[in-house]
């Protein structure tokens, strides 16, 4: 849990300012899933349209 909220500060720029695309990812995995909620938890509520406007899944 510890690496996941490291990870999660480091990339919420990244995702807040630019669009990010995951190829051959989906929500069901757990990793994308764990990623994402530790990103959600540090952003809050106010800044969640934010990154929902900047995350592109190509199935």
């Amino acid at each position: 849990m510890r690496q996941t909220w490291y990870l999660a500060a480091k990339l919420i720029t990244i995702f807040v300012e630019h669009p990010v695309v995951f190829i051959g990812y989906s929500l069901a995995d757990t990793n994308i899933q764990e990623l994402l909620r530790g990103i959600t938890r540090v952003l809050g509520q106010d800044n969640l349209p934010k990154l929902q406007n900047n995350l592109i899944f190509v199935q």
